[in-house]
């Protein structure tokens, strides 16, 4: 099973957030980030592709009121309702929600 774990101090940072947020059922949304591609062309016409590929995980503080509760990619930790529209890959067991430089960040759960 998909594990999701909120170190105390992001939960602060979320549970502020959440407060903050306008929209009704607000949460988190944990999702992957693929490579992000932009292609232009060059003086000759060819092709000139820039591929970032920026860290696997986001994180992003929403309203999710579509999305009912008891849907089976809706989480509760902690009382924050997370949503995490991914389907686990084998062997992945969870993230974890961090903060980092006094910014929420998701790092994959390793053991």
């Amino acid at each position: 099973m998909f594990e999701v774990r909120i170190s105390p101090d992001a939960k602060q940072i979320i549970e502020r957030a959440i407060a903050n947020h306008e929209g009704p059922r607000a949460g988190l949304m944990i999702h992957r980030q693929g490579p992000v591609g932009d292609v232009s062309r060059a003086s000759d016409g060819s092709a000139q592709w820039k591929i970032e590929r920026p860290h696997p995980w986001a994180i992003q503080v929403g309203s999710y009121e579509s999305i009912p509760d008891d849907n089976e990619n809706i989480l509760f930790v902690g009382g924050v309702r997370i949503w995490l529209p991914l389907i686990p890959r084998p062997g992945e067991l969870g993230v974890v929600v961090l903060v980092r430089e006094g910014e929420l960040h998701v790092e994959a759960i390793d053991v």
